[in-house]
């Protein structure tokens, strides 16, 4: 019974010695500390504070300029417009979340698809989104078809735009 109660001891010891370590963000994490997270969450925020807006471009930043791009505008107060650029462009506004762990979750009125989670993450040239779920490819949403060049990388991440650059008509 004494044998029993120790390895029972040493087992929750074990599985709770990660709990406030502030060094890993976890194995499925793209960040190496929590401080790692929760900067870039404070950036993100901070960054809607200071300027209005923060404006972030599908295919790394790229305009590809198809029918395959998608911008993210996040605005003060938790609201975000998406723009999705196919044989017209269409927007969406809603809502989103960011927690503390730099993960955003966003819903759009009118959009009939899920948007997957994201997380925020800081490179030198500013923020990044990835998919949460790093299975998540490219996100047809409401486009009736798409042409994706060969030679256009990947739809993920989003990178950080100037706002100026977000919307461009093709009329």
């Amino acid at each position: 019974m004494l044998r029993a109660g120790l390895i029972l001891l040493l087992f929750i010891v074990q599985s709770c010695s990660h709990l406030g370590d502030s060094t890993s963000g976890g194995a499925n994490s793209p960040y190496s500390s929590v401080r790692e997270q929760e900067s870039a969450a404070f950036e993100f925020d901070d960054f809607i504070h200071r300027e209005g807006v923060i404006v972030f471009r599908s295919w790394n930043g790229n305009f590809i300029g198809t029918d395959c791009d998608t911008d993210l505008r996040f605005l003060p107060d938790l609201h975000v417009e998406m723009v999705e650029y196919g044989v017209t462009t269409a927007t969406y506004k809603g809502t989103y979340h960011i927690d503390s762990d730099s993960q955003i979750a966003a819903k759009f009125t009118g959009f009939d698809h899920p948007w997957p989670t994201m997380v925020v993450r800081r490179k030198s040239a500013g923020l990044e989104l990835l998919p949460a779920d790093a299975g998540t490819g490219f996100v047809m949403g409401n486009r009736g078809s798409t042409t994706l060049p060969s030679n256009a990388g990947s739809y993920w991440p989003f990178q950080q735009i100037a706002a100026g650059g977000t919307i461009k008509s093709r009329d």
